[in-house]
C-alpha cells in the first residue's frame, strides 16, 4: 500500500542516468546537473509500468521512472534525498 496518498509531496518524473545496486540508489535527470540522487531505503516501493513490485535489480538506466519523495534534500551536486515510490512510466 502506497502510504504517501493522503500527502502532498514532490515528484519527478524523467530516465535513470545511473543506478548504483551495491549502494542502492538511482540517479534520475537528463544529465548530472538536472538530476536527483535517490537513495532507496528497505521501505521504498519500486513497481513496474504494470503496477507490479519489483525489485531495484530490475530497473536500467534510460527507463523513465516517476519518483514521489520527501520533501527535503541535501545541497550536494547531485541533490539527495529519499524515495517513497518510484513506478516505471516507460
Amino acid at each position: 500500500m502506497d502510504n504517501t496518498q493522503n500527502k502532498v509531496y514532490p515528484e519527478m518524473t524523467g530516465p535513470i542516468f545511473e543506478i548504483s545496486l551495491e549502494e542502492n540508489y538511482i540517479i534520475v535527470g537528463e544529465d548530472i546537473h538536472s538530476a536527483i540522487r535517490f537513495n532507496i531505503a528497505p521501505e521504498t516501493v519500486i513497481r513496474s509500468r504494470f503496477g507490479f513490485r519489483i525489485p531495484l535489480k530490475k530497473l536500467k538506466i534510460g527507463k523513465n521512472v516517476h519518483v514521489k519523495y520527501a520533501d527535503f534534500m541535501t545541497m550536494s551536486i547531485p541533490p539527495q534525498t529519499n524515495p517513497f515510490t518510484i513506478r516505471v512510466v516507460k
